[in-house]
């Protein structure tokens, strides 16, 4: 056997970002481990298609067993940029097998083309299909999907970055680690799949510090994201990040989720201080006491405020960003338009991301129900009720939109607040960067300091989309040299 694996992660919200995927990474481990050559593909849709498919037939022309494995975060509909390569591969490789993973929901529209589903977070299931053993326990009603219904969380070992010089990894990049999986919380609005768990093991500091430190050493990378969705969960996952980084000799660059509320405890603020983060999301949703009650969030508004003061003092470099729901039962207009000005004058926060609210359905066959938030499997519940009318994507997603309404607001009235709120947050001159913008940023040299994000945000993310096509484009003609090498 002979493994390409083809991987994404730079189409979401900011599709300038360059950073490599973590999921490929535990793929090429894997086949590491068992002594199946390999090589990942990085970035899969932004090569040259005739160059991409040349490489792939290079590498697996040798091999009775040649596969491809597809890597992508939460989405398939990036593959669809390189289905008629996938088509035409078949065609030249008859016994090619094409299998693919990290996706949430099977897409029936690429049935034609993949071979095996592995739906979520699918390690142990391609385990398994390596070696040969039964996946029965991971059947679904569709004979080439599989999905892991029972993740433990005290047993799945947390993923961190590993690559070889064959994966041409530069200080430019940005990479990846957990420090434990999933969340402990359940708020109600959220999708997140490994949501309501408790515990998680949690990483080995020494063993991830030498794996840090071994990057550095090798590639002089210094710029991480921590995929974890709540960091601050635990003391547990604090003291390792602070265990990790007094291990090191350098200081890295990190950015990841944090949950404001807990933040309020002088033992995590001491650690906050400590671990200095480079940049930081806060899911806050609302500053409406309400509102945020009725998502399983803090109604302690006024603390949180002054958590965030507290925090400005204890790390005042930290870019930190707000995540923000418009809809939400028990908001206003009112309430949504004087947060951002109370923000604005108290210098809170560097930038607030909203978003309307969305309820979404399924249209899969196929899927775990807990990918489902609990405010979409019973909206009225939560104050809202669904009128009926459906709007499908057109993004090659298989969710469609759930139009709604509650006591305030409804689905379209959100969609056109949001344009409303992003002309006041101009105004303000409050910004609308994701706390890992800041990353790229900083991995290419466009800025040496947080504020130079702060006050030129447009210009250093114009600055990071060209010299991050430059990175690419560099990686794609070293990649191609050495496999066409082989």
């Amino acid at each position: 056997m002979k493994v390409c694996v083809l991987s994404e992660n730079s189409n979401g919200t900011a599709p300038h970002l360059h950073y490599r995927n973590l999921g490929a990474s535990e793929v090429g481990r894997k086949l590491a481990s068992k002594n199946i050559p390999y090589s990942i593909f990085e970035w899969f849709t932004h090569w040259n298609k005739s160059d991409l498919k040349e490489c792939v037939l290079r590498f697996l022309k040798d091999t009775a067993k040649p596969v491809i494995a597809i890597s992508v975060p939460f989405t398939v509909k990036d593959v669809y940029s390189i289905k008629d390569m996938l088509v035409d591969l078949k065609q030249e490789i008859t016994n090619l097998e094409i299998i693919i993973g990290g996706n949430r929901v099977y897409d029936s529209n690429l049935a034609d083309v993949i071979d095996h589903f592995f739906i979520g977070r699918s390690m142990e299931i391609f385990d398994a299909w390596l070696d040969g053993r039964s996946l029965d326990k991971y059947k679904t009603v569709e004979p080439k999907v599989y999905l892991n219904k029972i993740i433990n969380a005290h047993n799945e070992i947390p993923v961190i970055s590993s690559y070889n010089d064959s994966d041409f990894i530069t200080k430019h990049d940005v990479l990846g680690f957990e420090l434990g999986i999933g969340c402990r919380f359940n708020c109600t609005f959220c999708n997140y799949d490994l949501r309501n768990m408790r515990n998680p093991l949690i990483v080995d500091p020494v063993e991830t510090a030498g794996k840090l430190q071994s990057l550095h050493d090798r590639y002089g990378v210094t710029n991480f994201f921590i995929t974890d969705d709540t960091i601050n969960e635990s003391i547990e996952k604090l003291q390792a990040l602070s265990t990790i980084l007094g291990l090191l000799t350098f200081k890295p660059n990190l950015a990841g989720y944090f949950r404001l509320d807990l933040l309020e405890s002088e033992e995590q603020q001491k650690y906050w201080q400590k671990i200095n983060m480079a940049g930081v999301f806060f899911g806050i949703e609302t500053f409406n006491p309400e509102a945020s009650k009725g998502v399983r969030k803090s109604s302690r508004m006024l603390f949180q405020i002054e958590t965030l003061k507290k925090l400005r003092t204890l790390t005042p470099n930290t870019f930190l960003t707000a995540g923000m729901i418009i809809g939400l039962t028990g908001d206003s207009e009112e309430h949504i338009f004087k947060s951002l000005e109370n923000v604005a004058e108290q210098n809170l926060l560097d930038s607030m991301l909203y978003s309307p609210l969305g309820l979404t359905s399924m249209n899969s066959s196929v899927f775990d129900d807990f990918m489902l938030s609990d405010l979409v499997k019973d909206p009225e519940r939560f104050g809202y009720k669904l009128t009926g009318e459906i709007i499908p994507r057109s993004d090659h997603s298989v969710q469609d939109a759930l139009v709604w309404k509650n006591e305030w607001c409804d689905y379209h009235r959100a969609k056109d607040l949001y344009t409303e709120v992003a002309a006041r947050q101009e105004e303000l001159r409050i910004g609308i960067a994701d706390a890992f913008d800041l990353l790229p940023a900083l991995s290419l040299g466009i800025i040496e300091h947080n504020q130079e994000f702060v006050q030129n945000t447009r210009r250093v993310k114009e600055l990071c989309r060209k010299k991050s096509k430059i990175l690419k484009h560099n990686y794609f003609e070293q990649k191609k040299q050495y496999i066409l090498s082989l």
